[in-house]
């Protein structure tokens, strides 16, 4: 294990997520951005929530899918967390191969 890195990529995890064009396009030049983004999904409150369903910044009219690494820990979180969805941001029926893709990139959505 040169360079102290063992173990480094088991903790990872690369997950499909369908998101508004825009946040693919942060995610590409930034990925460390989806830390945070997460982070805010989970702590997220009734006045973050209000705001996100608002989706002023980041529109759900041009959805693309994008890949994204994180680590276990915060892929747990956003794969646990239960939501009941984001107004106007559009979900295949749960029993579509395309959903998890879409739930995972609507919780991100949610955090940005």
């Amino acid at each position: 294990s040169e360079g102290g890195i063992s173990g480094g990529a088991s903790a990872m995890h690369r997950a499909a997520v369908r998101v508004p064009a825009r946040i693919a396009h942060l995610l590409r030049r930034q990925p460390q951005l989806v830390a945070p983004a997460v982070e805010a999904f989970y702590g997220r409150d009734a006045a973050a929530m209000k705001a996100a369903s608002r989706m002023e910044l980041f529109p759900a009219e041009d959805m693309v899918m994008v890949s994204i690494t994180f680590n276990r820990a915060l892929y747990a979180q956003l794969k646990q967390q239960e939501f009941q969805g984001l107004p106007g941001f559009p979900l295949p029926a749960t029993g579509s191969p395309d959903f998890p893709a879409a739930e995972l990139g609507m919780k991100v959505t949610a955090g940005f």
